[in-house]
């Protein structure tokens, strides 16, 4: 599933490519993804014409905010991403626009400039929605968003205060903390030497420290790699992004610990989610 970094990457990438755009035609194969309006009618009334002004995330959902104050949502769940296509792309066979995983398109916006703005999603678990921009703080309610500046270290341990469970879990919360997942709460736990498992309400001062700082620094390397293409995830430009290069736990089942005093890293299962962790140095 796209988590955060994944997410940040692709609106980067919009921001870049798709400001000032406007929408002639829009089109589906899979209107059951679209979730408001509840017809498809409604729907096209809403975006068709309207000019692309900018586009914001929102833990793991995408915003394009449209002109005339209509808000465009978009939550790609767990195997979609955006993708711009050009006729040039289109005619050049070469293109990773052709790669199989970004040929899955199930929605799709026409640009007055004739570029395409896709969405491909192999498994179509993508949801969509058109709604007033007013509407939208009520329409997606997250948790604080951990690269915001404004999530200090008091936030961090004031969101943890009273919070029973692993703390895997409570990182993957989305109504406490926004836009972590499976591949990052793995990472940031190895950085922080905590274990998966660990009791919440048990951590220290000092423990609660190690995560927020590794929170923020496995999430802004993530950013700056370009996201994780251990899966399906790719960028507008139907690249893959780097971070999967540089697992420190995540999918290393079986191999030594990166840490010269660790261990064999193990896989379990917590709350049916997989988790990767070295049992010598996160005790």
């Amino acid at each position: 599933m796209p988590e955060l970094p994944e997410v940040q990457t692709i609106v980067d990438g919009l921001n870049r490519q798709a400001t000032g755009a406007t929408i002639v035609s829009v089109f589906s194969d899979w209107k059951k993804m679209i979730q408001k309006p509840k017809t498809w009618k409604n729907f096209e009334k809403m975006i068709v014409g309207k000019e692309i002004k900018n586009i914001e995330r929102k833990g793991k959902n995408i915003i394009f905010y449209l002109s005339e104050n209509v808000a465009l949502a978009a939550h790609l769940r767990m195997t979609g991403h955006f993708l711009m296509i050009t006729p040039e792309k289109r005619r050049n066979k070469n293109d990773p626009i052709h790669e199989k995983v970004n040929q899955y398109i199930h929605f799709q916006m026409e640009l007055a400039d004739g570029r395409t703005l896709a969405l491909s999603d192999p498994r179509k678990f993508a949801k969509i929605f058109a709604v007033k921009e007013s509407e939208i703080d009520k329409l997606i309610l997250t948790g604080r968003d951990p690269l915001d500046d404004k999530f200090t270290l008091k936030n961090f341990r004031e969101t943890l205060k009273n919070k029973h469970g692993n703390i895997k879990q409570i990182l993957m919360d989305q109504t406490l903390i926004a836009g972590i997942g499976n591949i990052y709460s793995s990472e940031i736990l190895w950085e922080a030497k905590a274990n998966p498992s660990r009791k919440t309400e048990t951590l220290g001062e000092k423990e609660k420290n190690r995560i927020f700082h590794a929170m923020k620094k496995i999430l802004k390397l993530a950013v700056e790699a370009r996201g994780d293409s251990e899966s399906d995830y790719r960028d507008v430009d139907g690249n893959k992004g780097g971070y999967q290069k540089i697992h420190k736990v995540y999918q290393r089942e079986g191999k030594k610990c990166l840490r010269k005093d660790g261990g064999i890293i193990k896989r379990i299962k917590i709350g049916q989610r997989s988790a990767f962790y070295c049992p010598v140095c996160q005790k």
